[in-house]
């Protein structure tokens, strides 16, 4: 049997890694792998070529015409490099022909709520093939996300078709979803979505950050250039519009008040790790010169080594925060621009379950992080964050992998035999 792994990003790889290894020992399944790259603009090739993961892109099964030649014109008058490379109903001819040709019994995606991964589970359905949907971060189930690509779309859908329906996680009729743990398959229930198709099993990734010892995480540290003689604090970032809420202003914003407070921290070093989506030249011109030689820039950095490094972590909406709870790290959620937060926010879900340090405030910024510094222990927090993790990961002895593998047998030679 065969199994098709479509990663949308390099996050996506990383998820489904930890199967692919598993798979590569004894197993009976062949397996391969489709990028997106060059549609959705995810880094998932460039973590495929360094774990020696052979692909093909889905613009291999693609023929040009007059009408990509017309869409891209109307693409690059109105929305630039954030346009849509190929048209829905093109991009969804692609798609099938890809899918055809693969002929897999079962695909593997990492998020449905994606235009084009949208239409991957609509042709699956089609050609009766099976989806399993893994939990690529920390979910708020009911949350519906639209892109401004995808909205801009919408316009031109009588002469260029139209993606299936955005939907919120889990609702994109994936036949199994595999999620991290019992509060995301209880909000998945309230929300309509079948419970026989939905398996808890954890979290493929996490293995991987529990593994990494003191020895190697500090020669990974010094192999990348960065000091192991100072502590530092990783600010890891989240994207910009269109792939995320923040906008160029707030994040030089954000960055004003860090830099305004590095020489009130001086025994420590500073890390920002980039997100895979995001200009690295941009953040080096948000950066005032005096301060560019105290502050470390990481994008294609291992984020799990610089979590395990860090003293504490900062973020404004990354599921790198609650990683890092799992190694005990304390966690500082900013929103220095003191943006709304709807109920469906990653933010929000941290702060209701008091399971992290907020400023929302720039002045306090300082006695915050202070806080999170300090070898004094906040209770309250603690607890909360036990019963998040229990809540949100299992972190039991099996693997879960081993654990998806499992499931995957069995479904797929349940159909077999009948």
């Amino acid at each position: 049997m065969k199994l098709l792994f479509i990663p949308s990003s390099g996050l996506h790889v990383k998820l489904f890694l930890p199967v692919i290894e598993k798979l590569k020992i004894g197993s009976h399944y062949e397996f391969s792998s489709l990028s997106l790259d060059t549609f959705e603009g995810g880094d998932a090739e460039k973590e495929l070529q360094k774990n020696k993961i052979k692909f093909r892109s889905f613009e291999e099964f693609a023929d040009s015409g007059s009408g990509v030649r017309v869409w891209g014109t109307i693409r690059n008058l109105f929305l630039g490099k954030h346009g849509l490379k190929y048209p829905p109903r093109l991009l969804r001819s692609i798609l099938k022909n890809a899918l055809k040709k693969e002929n897999p019994d079962g695909v593997l995606i990492g998020n449905d709520n994606i235009r084009s991964l949208r239409f991957i589970i609509q042709i699956c359905r089609e050609l009766k093939i099976t989806t399993f949907l893994i939990q690529d971060g920390l979910i708020v189930p009911g949350k519906i996300q639209i892109t401004e690509s995808e909205t801009f779309s919408k316009r031109f859908e009588l002469v260029f078709g139209q993606y299936p329906e955005p939907c919120f996680y889990g609702g994109g009729g994936a036949d199994h979803i595999f999620v991290w743990g019992k509060s995301v398959k209880s909000g998945l229930i309230r929300n309509n979505i079948d419970p026989n198709k939905i398996h808890v099993v954890g979290n493929t990734k996490i293995n991987s950050l529990i593994r990494i010892t003191d020895r190697d995480n500090t020669a990974y540290l010094k192999s990348i250039g960065l000091p192991v003689n100072k502590p530092f604090i990783l600010f890891a970032t989240t994207p910009l519009k269109p792939n995320g809420p923040g906008t160029v202003q707030e994040l030089k914003n954000t960055i004003s008040v860090i830099t305004g407070n590095l020489d009130s921290f001086p025994q420590l070093n500073f890390v920002i790790k980039i997100h895979p989506r995001e200009s690295l030249d941009l953040y080096r011109d948000l950066i005032p010169p005096v301060f560019r030689s105290k502050l470390f820039l990481f994008k294609d950095e291992d984020i799990y080594h610089l979590i395990k490094g860090c003293e504490i972590i900062m973020t404004e909406a990354s599921t790198a925060a609650l990683e890092a709870m799992v190694l005990g790290k304390k966690v500082v959620l900013l929103n220095l621009n003191r943006r709304e937060l709807s109920q469906y926010s990653v933010e929000t879900v941290y702060l209701k379950n008091n399971v992290v340090l907020y400023i929302d405030n720039p002045g306090d910024y300082s006695n915050i992080i202070k806080k999170a510094l300090s070898n004094q222990d906040i209770p309250e927090i603690r607890e909360a964050r036990a019963g998040f993790l229990r809540d949100n990961l299992v972190l039991g002895s099996e693997n879960a992998a081993e654990k998806i593998i499992q499931i995957i047998d069995s479904v797929l030679w349940k159909q077999k035999i009948n």
